[in-house]
């Protein structure tokens, strides 16, 4: 028998087998779906935005998962733990509007100006995140928009 023509009969699953006496055919799940139309069904989902601008929003949500734009601090005269505390807060406060909350971060990307400042910036996240559901996470060292912001922090949650 011909490859063509024994997945061709595999596709159409064990009745066939069956009729046709070949119990070892009958016993093996379909390799492919059998030939024919089929109808997808498309589901259409809706995606949030959060305080949109000309340029960005701060937080888009879809398919479960909200992903927040970089967050920096508001008062760019704190040292690097008052702008990390205040980035942090800035992170909750939009997760809450989501319906989540930091025990849910799925990921997390932080911009440091100085790398000296990384000790002082993980002593304020490690007090924050929730011990058992810290998310994935990288920091690396940019320049970043405004020369007195000293941490910029993107994250993603589920919601």
């Amino acid at each position: 028998m011909a490859v063509e023509s024994v997945e061709r009969l595999v596709g159409q699953g064990p009745p066939y087998a069956h009729r046709h006496g070949d119990l070892a055919l009958a016993r093996r799940r379909p390799l492919c779906k059998p030939a024919g139309p089929s109808i997808q069904l498309r589901e259409f989902t809706v995606i949030q935005r959060f305080d949109t601008g000309p340029r960005m929003s701060e937080m888009t949500v879809h398919n479960g998962v909200a992903y927040l734009a970089g967050q920096v601090a508001e008062d760019d005269s704190l040292d690097i733990s008052g702008q990390t505390r205040e980035v942090l807060a800035q992170i909750d406060a939009l997760l809450a509007r989501a319906g989540s909350d930091k025990s849910k971060l799925l990921r997390a990307q932080i911009f440091l100006v100085d790398l000296a400042d990384f000790a002082a910036m993980n002593a304020v996240w490690e007090q924050w995140v929730v011990p058992g559901h810290t998310p994935a996470r990288a920091t690396v060292q940019a320049a970043l928009a405004n020369p007195k912001w000293k941490v910029e922090i993107v994250a993603t949650a589920a919601v």
